[in-house]
């Protein structure tokens, strides 16, 4: 998966924003972040989003237990990344984020 702050770097240079606040470029990262996860989550069955609603009640399943259940349940993350930032892209840079 391509780096995400190298995304967001290019992305904010794509849309002539020189200079970006952190505040902001971090704001950014975290809306695509959300926006991958939810696209993976989407791709499960309902089966395996009953199961995972049990996993996550464990304190010790974390991010990275997440991420390796997903994939094991079929989910190629990497493929949904890269399709949400393209489209993540593609509304930013038409103006639908807010900015």
């Amino acid at each position: 998966m391509q780096n995400i702050d190298e995304f967001v770097d290019r992305l904010l240079s794509e849309k002539g924003i020189h200079d970006a606040d952190p505040n902001y470029k971090d704001e950014l990262k975290e809306k695509i972040l959300d926006q991958i996860d939810e696209a993976a989550l989407e791709e499960l069955s309902d089966e395996r989003l009953a199961e995972l609603a049990r996993l996550v009640d464990d304190p010790t399943f974390d991010g990275h237990k997440m991420r390796d259940y997903i994939i094991r349940a079929g989910v190629d993350v990497d493929d949904v990344a890269q399709a949400t930032m393209q489209t993540f892209r593609a509304q930013f840079l038409l103006g639908g984020q807010n900015e």
